[in-house]
C-alpha cells in the first residue's frame, strides 16, 4: 500500500491509537482532581468536555476511527494534520453509531422513555456528533504524535549487510 518504502508498524499505531484518547483524558482527570475549583468557567468546561469526551465518544472511536484510521496510516507515514482529517472523516458517520449508542443508553434508562419521547435521542446523537469533531482532530492528531515519538523511541533493528 502506498510508498513501498513506508511501512506502518501495527503494533505502535494501535498503542498510539489506544493511548490518544487516554492521555488527555488523564490529565484532565488530573487536573480536576488536584484543583477542581479554581477554573475560570470556560477553562472549567474544556477539562470537563476532555475528562467525559471518551464516555460518549469512545464507541465511535473505536468502531468508525480505528479502520479509516489504520487506513489513511497505511497508505502513507501519518502526520498530525493528516490524521486530524482522517478521523473527522471517520467522525461524519457517528450518528448511526451513536444512535445506537442512545437507542441502548435510554433504553437501560427506561424504554418508555424512548418510545415516548418526541426526539427518540437525537439530543445526545447531536451532542456526540459535534463534541465528536473536536476530539476526533485531537485524538487523531495525538495518534499521529504518539506514533511518531514510539516510532524514533523503538527503532526497527537494521540488518547487518
Amino acid at each position: 500500500m502506498g510508498n513501498s518504502a513506508y511501512q506502518l508498524r501495527t503494533k505502535l499505531f494501535l498503542a498510539a491509537f489506544v493511548l490518544a484518547p487516554a492521555i488527555p483524558t488523564a490529565l484532565a482527570w488530573l487536573i480536576l482532581w488536584a484543583e477542581p475549583t479554581s477554573f475560570p468557567a470556560p477553562l472549567a468546561t474544556i477539562i470537563l468536555a476532555t475528562a467525559f469526551a471518551p464516555q460518549a465518544g469512545i464507541v465511535c472511536y473505536m468502531v468508525l476511527g480505528l479502520p479509516w484510521i489504520w487506513y489513511c496510516a497505511a497508505r502513507r507515514e501519518p502526520s498530525p494534520a493528516y490524521l486530524a482529517k482522517a478521523a473527522m472523516v471517520a467522525n461524519v458517520l457517528s450518528p448511526v453509531i451513536a444512535f445506537i449508542q442512545s437507542f441502548f443508553i435510554y433504553s437501560v434508562i427506561s424504554l418508555n422513555d424512548i418510545i415516548y419521547r418526541d426526539d427518540h435521542g437525537l439530543d445526545l446523537v447531536l451532542f456526540i456528533w459535534f463534541f465528536g469533531f473536536i476530539f476526533a482532530a485531537l485524538w487523531g492528531a495525538l495518534v499521529a504524535v504518539i506514533y511518531r515519538v514510539l516510532n524514533s523511541a523503538f527503532p526497527l533493528p537494521q540488518n547487518p549487510a
